[in-house]
């Protein structure tokens, strides 16, 4: 009987399957009783799943400036060179007459 309702909860599953109707059958089988809390697992590069609130927030703390970080080819440095002179440029010419010295142009 018991092999039956197994292979027929397992014909049930598959990469669509919500994770509560996932994990509440298996929370009967170990005999716990399923809590209401919704948690999100941080798991690490190496497959370690974090158990707490301060190794998940390490975790997260180890990989977001790995993934923050930009990568800048030459040209792109160039441009960012030639764009910050051309506006220091900018901001040190006097100029008697502009439109953009009144704060509403007209």
């Amino acid at each position: 009987m018991y092999k039956s309702n197994w292979q027929n909860l397992c014909e049930k599953l598959d990469h669509r399957t919500s994770n509560i109707k996932l994990w509440k059958p298996a929370k009967q089988i170990d005999n716990l009783k399923p809590s209401k809390e919704e948690t999100n697992a941080i798991i690490s590069d190496n497959g370690h799943v974090s158990v707490d609130a301060r190794e998940a927030a390490e975790a997260l703390a180890q990989h977001y400036p790995n993934e923050s970080r930009l990568a800048f080819s030459s040209s792109d440095k160039h441009l960012v060179r030639v764009t910050r002179d051309q506006i220091k440029s900018c901001w040190d010419r006097s100029v008697d007459n502009s439109m953009l010295i009144s704060p509403y142009p007209y």
